[in-house]
């Protein structure tokens, strides 16, 4: 026998792992059986009378395969072994191209197709491709405007739960993300990012049509309404139109007497939160605003802007 022949008959490939495999071994005789073992509540067949019973356990709920160290159960054997997994920490799956590990085979096979460019799953509604079912079935969500993950505590839906999830620490108050340069706290990891501008000064969303910068794009998004005139959010009581969702909801404040912010050293309330930032600095003396020109010092940025209209007049009476 020649070498063709015996590379035919001992054939060897790569599985998507790079290691090497038999194909002659790939063939499985069950796998040609006819399936003849139709499922009495769905249109499943199975070549197995095992696999129709495992099947079946789908309609009926029963998972007697239980985890011994949490609330996990399953209809098969396979997956327990893979869900014990997440307590021992075994990954025995891993990449040769990089330091992936998992412990899933399948998470290996998608986690592939960064190194080798695959996207199988494209949208028939644009350009858009992905790697893997998830993202493809997330992305058809734009599309469709389907939002299946809805907040227990407000009328709140999202198309992904990790935005539900966010959502819901502006009911519990949690704020996870910490600044390393001062107390401020974010519900996700990009207000923590957008916060650090604070203090590096970046401001890199700029205007084209004039020199505004602003550190946030929706703040620049807003500026660029004073351009246009737009003015999209209408006050159903009157004739107010504000450029923003909050200066109505402020406004509307006038119309309900509703003054949600209460001084804590004496009986002062506002409708607005600056307003109140500026009254506690008749309790605490702070005058933040200062004059460039002279030493004078305000709690109020409007008092300052006056102030220095004092010195203009002054320098026109002098060329005068």
């Amino acid at each position: 026998m020649n070498n063709e022949d015996a590379e035919g008959e001992n054939s060897v490939a790569c599985d998507p792992t790079g290691r090497k495999k038999n194909t002659a071994k790939l063939t499985n005789p069950l796998s040609l059986r006819k399936k003849q073992f139709p499922c009495d509540q769905c249109d499943y067949t199975a070549s197995q009378s095992g696999h129709l019973k495992t099947h079946k356990r789908i309609h009926s709920g029963e998972k007697p395969f239980q985890c011994d160290q949490c609330d996990y159960g399953t209809i098969q054997m396979g997956h327990l072994k893979r869900h014990k997994r997440t307590h021992s920490g075994e990954k025995p799956h891993m990449c040769n191209q990089c330091d992936y590990r998992t412990s899933h085979l399948n998470n290996l096979k998608i986690h592939l197709r960064i190194h080798n460019g695959e996207k199988p799953f494209q949208c028939d509604q644009c350009e858009y491709r992905a790697n893997n079912m998830n993202s493809f079935k997330r992305h058809k969500r734009i599309h469709s405007g389907e939002k299946p993950y809805l907040c227990d505590q407000c009328d709140y839906r999202a198309t992904l739960f990790s935005r539900l999830k966010i959502h819901k620490r502006t009911h519990n108050g949690e704020r996870p993300f910490q600044c390393d340069q001062c107390d401020y706290r974010g519900t996700q990891a990009s207000d923590v990012k957008n916060h650090m501008r604070v203090h590096t000064g970046e401001k890199p969303y700029m205007c084209d049509e004039c020199d505004y910068r602003a550190s946030l794009w929706k703040r620049l998004k807003v500026h660029k309404m004073t351009h246009s005139g737009a003015r999209p959010h209408e006050c159903d009581q009157c004739d107010y139109r504000g450029s923003q969702a909050c200066d109505l909801r402020k406004h509307m404040r006038v119309h309900t007497g509703e003054k949600p912010y209460g001084c804590d050293e004496c009986e002062y309330r506002t409708s607005i939160a600056t307003r109140l930032k500026s009254h506690k600095r008749r309790h605490t003396g702070e005058k933040p605003y200062t004059c460039d020109e002279c030493e004078y010092r305000t709690r109020q940025p409007r008092d300052l802007k006056k102030h220095k209209r004092k010195h203009v007049q002054q320098q026109e009476q002098q060329h005068a």
